[in-house]
Protein backbone atom coordinates (compact mmCIF):
# COMPACT_ATOMS: atom_id res chain seq x y z
CA UNK A 1 0.00 0.00 0.00
CA UNK A 2 1.19 3.81 -0.57
CA UNK A 3 -0.30 6.71 1.18
CA UNK A 4 0.74 10.41 0.49
CA UNK A 5 1.53 12.78 3.54
CA UNK A 6 1.93 16.22 4.19
CA UNK A 7 4.13 18.15 7.04
CA UNK A 8 3.75 21.49 7.69
CA UNK A 9 6.89 23.55 8.49
CA UNK A 10 8.03 26.74 8.88
CA UNK A 11 11.28 28.60 7.00
CA UNK A 12 13.18 31.98 7.01
CA UNK A 13 13.06 33.45 3.04
CA UNK A 14 15.98 35.40 1.38
CA UNK A 15 14.40 38.55 3.20
CA UNK A 16 14.18 37.03 6.44
CA UNK A 17 10.40 36.63 7.16
CA UNK A 18 9.59 33.75 8.17
CA UNK A 19 7.60 31.60 5.40
CA UNK A 20 5.05 28.72 5.99
CA UNK A 21 5.64 25.34 4.17
CA UNK A 22 4.92 21.64 3.21
CA UNK A 23 6.69 18.59 2.41
CA UNK A 24 5.16 15.55 0.80
CA UNK A 25 5.78 12.06 1.50
CA UNK A 26 4.86 8.83 -0.14
CA UNK A 27 5.01 5.72 2.63
CA UNK A 28 5.84 2.91 0.98
CA UNK A 29 5.80 -0.11 3.33
CA UNK A 30 7.63 0.85 6.07
CA UNK A 31 10.14 3.74 3.94
CA UNK A 32 9.22 7.18 3.33
CA UNK A 33 9.66 9.02 0.27
CA UNK A 34 10.45 12.65 0.20
CA UNK A 35 8.72 14.34 -3.15
CA UNK A 36 9.50 18.01 -4.18
CA UNK A 37 7.26 19.79 -6.23
CA UNK A 38 9.46 21.60 -8.60
CA UNK A 39 9.53 24.98 -9.69
CA UNK A 40 9.80 25.35 -13.32
CA UNK A 41 11.06 28.96 -14.48
CA UNK A 42 9.71 29.82 -17.45
CA UNK A 43 11.44 32.47 -19.72
CA UNK A 44 10.44 34.65 -22.30
CA UNK A 45 12.54 35.38 -25.38
CA UNK A 46 14.43 38.25 -23.68
CA UNK A 47 15.61 35.93 -20.89
CA UNK A 48 13.38 37.63 -18.55
CA UNK A 49 11.58 35.49 -15.74
CA UNK A 50 7.75 34.67 -16.26
CA UNK A 51 7.61 32.50 -13.35
CA UNK A 52 5.43 29.49 -12.82
CA UNK A 53 1.71 29.70 -12.78
CA UNK A 54 0.89 26.32 -12.06
CA UNK A 55 3.49 25.67 -9.05
CA UNK A 56 0.81 26.68 -6.25
CA UNK A 57 -1.95 24.40 -8.10
CA UNK A 58 0.52 21.52 -8.20
CA UNK A 59 1.10 22.03 -4.27
CA UNK A 60 -2.49 22.41 -3.32
CA UNK A 61 -3.63 19.29 -5.17
CA UNK A 62 -1.01 17.41 -3.73
CA UNK A 63 -2.09 18.74 -0.66
CA UNK A 64 -5.75 17.94 -0.88
CA UNK A 65 -5.00 14.71 -1.37
CA UNK A 66 -2.16 13.95 1.18
CA UNK A 67 -3.08 13.24 5.28
CA UNK A 68 -1.20 14.62 7.82
CA UNK A 69 2.32 12.89 8.04
CA UNK A 70 1.97 11.32 11.81
CA UNK A 71 4.66 11.37 14.88
CA UNK A 72 7.04 8.77 15.37
CA UNK A 73 6.25 6.47 16.93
Amino acid sequence: MINLYKKSYTYKNKDGEEVNGTRFYLKCGDTLIPIEVTYFDKKDEKGNSLGDSNFKSRKAVLSSYAEILPDKE
